[in-house]
């Protein structure tokens, strides 16, 4: 079942908050804000670089079991190919994790990556 809420993945219940990352390993400030608010270590995601559509998951010890960081925007642009890739690679990965019922995710690649959610 899909539930649309219009509200921050960090106000939401969930076992997985996905956070969306550019191919030089930037996030916007309102998600750098949420995982500093988990003390999710920065050392973990920042200064790395990452592909478009590739997805790394951590285990948090915050009222989250795991964060995941999707890499969907390069140079300010998305690609739809990547949203597909990243939805592809979170089934499988969170398929081999135990206890996930819920995902909070944003609509990827509609901020910084201009892509159109209709």
């Amino acid at each position: 079942m899909n539930n649309i809420v219009n509200e921050s993945i960090f106000q939401v219940e969930a076992d997985i908050i996905v956070i969306p990352i550019s191919t030089e390993g930037n996030i916007s400030n309102s998600f750098k804000e949420g995982l500093e608010s988990l003390n999710f270590p920065e050392s973990k995601w920042r200064n790395k670089t990452y592909k478009l559509g590739e997805v790394n998951i951590y285990p948090s010890d915050s009222r989250y079991k795991y964060i995941a960081f999707a890499c969907s925007v390069d140079k300010y642009n998305s690609k739809y190919f990547s949203i597909r890739l990243i939805g592809k690679d979170l089934a499988e990965s969170i398929s081999k994790l135990n206890g996930i019922k819920k995902i909070a995710s944003p609509i990827l690649g509609t901020g910084a990556g201009k892509l159109n959610p209709k």
